[in-house]
């Protein structure tokens, strides 16, 4: 019985939870963490350049996957093993310090919720991973990933990071300014 509760309540959210279809050829000019930074900093100076996957450099593409989601390219939004590995370590700890989160997820977060950590919100970030991995190829989701994430004070996007610490495009980089940009995610 319980159960089936369960899956009802995740079946109705699932169909409440934002419509991911449109991403496929629209980048979006808002996400919930910009609206919050917005909120937080009213004359916070954006800086947002969109940049095709193809032209950001593949040394950052692999370092970003290798630090962020090693099985990126393996999982339908969601690493179980993942997942088992911070359960434990949460246990273990006593706290509830270790996140699994994918790609995927990370980008559903930044999209339509906030960075508040609660286990609604991560049901909510779990079913919005579904419905991004459904309508989405892989290589759209790295692109929204790489373009929307937060890198600095009202910086959006491996774009406009490198614009602001390195003075030069994405499309090539140094190992080291990979490494600083990796590391600020």
């Amino acid at each position: 019985m319980i159960n089936q509760i369960f899956w009802s309540i995740q079946l109705i959210l699932y169909f409440f939870t934002p419509n991911a279809s449109q991403l496929k050829i629209k980048n979006p000019k808002m996400t919930a963490f910009m609206k919050l930074r917005l909120s937080q900093y009213p004359n916070l100076n954006f800086r947002k350049n969109f940049i095709y996957l193809k032209n950001i450099d593949k040394k950052l593409i692999h370092a970003v996957i290798i630090r962020e989601d090693f099985n990126f390219w393996n999982h339908k939004g969601f690493d179980l093993e993942q997942i088992k590995n911070a359960f434990i370590k949460n246990i273990i700890s006593g706290r509830w310090k270790n996140g699994a989160s994918t790609l995927t997820q990370q980008l559903s977060k930044n999209l339509y919720l906030s960075p508040k950590k609660s286990l609604f919100r991560k049901n909510i970030e779990f079913l919005i991973a579904l419905k991004l991995e459904k309508y989405l190829t892989k290589e759209r989701i790295l692109e929204l990933y790489l373009n929307l994430i937060e890198l600095g004070n009202g910086i959006f996007g491996v774009e406009s990071a490198s614009q602001v610490f390195f003075g030069h495009s994405c499309e090539i980089l140094s190992v080291l300014e990979v490494a600083q940009i990796t590391s600020i995610i």
